[in-house]
């Protein structure tokens, strides 16, 4: 069996032009008859219109009832709420106490007495007669070198001025 337009929209509690316009859109696939009247499939319809909540004889009307389920579950979730919050503070509360008893048994643990005055070192001792410094190779080697020109510099010179 397939639904009308105007019987699709009384099957979801919808406008007529809500359905039409979600089968011109293409999210409800439906076909048109030869008088040119749209037939639609319900399991088409309702994968995306749930189907209307039908009042039978029930003096509540279905808003009603939603409303009531609705408040029912705001005082639970409040009460939750309430719960939670106190577990929080009282876990807070027990922390706290951890944190001074922590802090209490660190200073009983550690050293309190005063650090010890640092006695001043004693001078260096004074040598009157210090030891020669080694001189370095380098040094030795120009020194060496230098005497060896002024040497060879002074046999040049009187060779040069022809004294024997």
């Amino acid at each position: 069996m397939s639904y009308s337009l105007q019987q699709a929209a009384e099957a979801t509690g919808k406008d007529r032009s809500t359905i039409q316009r979600a089968i011109k859109s293409g999210k409800i696939s439906a076909a048109l008859n030869a008088s040119g009247f749209y037939q639609i499939d319900p399991a088409e319809l309702h994968r995306v219109f749930p189907p209307a909540v039908r009042n039978e004889g029930k003096d509540v009307a279905p808003q009603q009832t939603a409303t009531d389920e609705t408040a029912s579950e705001n005082r639970e979730l409040k009460a939750k709420v309430e719960l939670l919050r106190e577990m929080v503070e009282k876990t807070e509360s027990e922390r706290d106490e951890w944190r001074d008893q922590c802090k209490r048994m660190t200073l009983l643990l550690s050293d309190q007495r005063p650090p010890p005055k640092a006695e001043p070192e004693p001078p260096p001792p004074v040598n009157d007669n210090p030891a020669p410094r080694p001189v370095p190779p380098l040094a030795l080697w120009l020194a060496a070198t230098a005497a060896a020109l002024a040497v060879g510099l002074a046999v040049w010179q009187a060779w040069s001025h022809g004294q024997p």
